[in-house]
């Protein structure tokens, strides 16, 4: 077992895409530009401008609520107030919001991982990210939440990970990353000398919980 594990969030222990899709398709009930769209539609397109609007947000070319609100131009495929977005975007947030779950395996995970320190690094906006952590009762389990806003960039830089390291007060050797995506969570970790897990859930070996087998 690793002496350490710096893990992500969205995806790696919370199942963000089932509660995006979930409340993406409620647009479909609140909005009549949507009513002829099925649930379906609806939640791929979301995701698609998630994807492309966060990465703009990640790189510094938009702010939060500036990728917020394009996502719900490019939804509705046209021009919209900035009050009309925010106003659709603070609905979609509800439901989002009741729709937060763990991932399937998280509780042994963190059972099995009782007695290791972790600090939990998500590219997510910190409050949110905080209230996952809270609302799904995993506080405790932690010593951490690291976010971009504490350490300046969001992964792949290496910073939000040295600052987990230096929380941890150990070397990289010494740590497991496990996280969803290959490109902003493994690779760097890697590259400062971290063992590293690719969550994929819906692959054999690849569960969360799959990443302790040669931690």
């Amino acid at each position: 077992m690793a002496r350490g594990i710096l893990i992500d969030l969205d995806d790696t222990l919370i199942d963000d895409t089932f509660a995006m899709r979930q409340a993406a398709q409620s647009f479909r009930e609140f909005h009549p530009d949507l009513a002829a769209f099925a649930d379906a539609e609806i939640a791929d397109r979301w995701a698609e401008l998630t994807e492309f609007h966060w990465r703009r947000f990640r790189d510094g070319e938009t702010t939060l609520q500036g990728q917020r609100r394009a996502r719900i131009r490019g939804l509705l495929s046209r021009d919209v107030a900035d009050p009309e977005a925010d106003a659709l975007f603070a609905r979609y947030l509800e439901r989002y919001e009741t729709h937060w779950r763990r991932v399937e395996g998280a509780d042994e995970f963190l059972a099995r991982t009782a007695g290791v320190p972790k600090v939990i690094v998500s590219n997510g906006e910190r409050g949110q990210a905080l209230r996952k952590v809270e609302r799904l009762g995993m506080g405790r389990h932690f010593v951490a939440v690291l976010t971009p806003e504490d350490t300046g960039k969001p992964k792949p830089d290496p910073s939000i990970f040295l600052a987990a390291l230096a929380l941890l007060g150990l070397e990289p050797a010494d740590c497991l990353m496990i996280g969803d995506n290959h490109e902003v969570d493994i690779v760097p970790a890697r590259s400062l000398g971290m063992a590293a897990f690719h969550v994929s859930p819906h692959e054999p070996g690849r569960r969360l919980v799959d990443a302790l087998a040669g931690a």
